[in-house]
This record gives structure tokens, C-alpha cells and sequence, in this order.
């Protein structure tokens, strides 16, 4: 009997591999898709959505950075 366990565990493993894999762009895509289908539903992902908003200002500070601040210095 003992002998089924070893396999959920790696089953678990897996799931848990692919959920440290999955990148905030998927879960934030996945979201969006869900949210399409069935709005009054789901519940809203605040915290997904604040580190997708932090980084796209990371991007967008470090883009106008270069631009404005790197031609100066060179």
C-alpha cells in the first residue's frame, strides 16, 4: 500500500517544478484570459498586478534613463 505514495509525490513535485517556473508575464496572461471568461467570478490578483506594474516602471525608467542621460555622458 505503501508503494502509491511514492509516486503522488513526485506528481506534487511537478506541479510545484511548474508553478516556480511559471514568470508573472504567464500568470498575469492566464489572469487576464480567466478574467475574460467569467469576471464577476474570479477574484482580483492585486498582488500580481502591482509587481507587473512595478516592473514595467523598472523598464520604462531605464529606458528614459539611456536616452536622456547616456548620449551626455559618452
Amino acid at each position: 500500500m505503501d508503494s502509491g505514495s511514492g509516486s503522488g509525490t513526485g506528481v506534487l513535485s511537478d506541479d510545484y517544478e511548474s508553478l516556480i517556473s511559471t514568470t508573472d508575464a504567464d500568470l498575469l496572461k492566464r489572469s487576464w484570459r480567466n478574467e475574460k471568461v467569467a469576471p464577476e467570478i474570479l477574484q482580483f490578483e492585486g498582488s500580481l498586478v502591482q509587481r507587473s506594474r512595478g516592473q514595467t516602471q523598472l523598464m520604462v525608467l531605464t529606458y528614459n534613463f539611456r536616452i536622456l542621460c547616456l548620449p551626455l555622458i559618452s
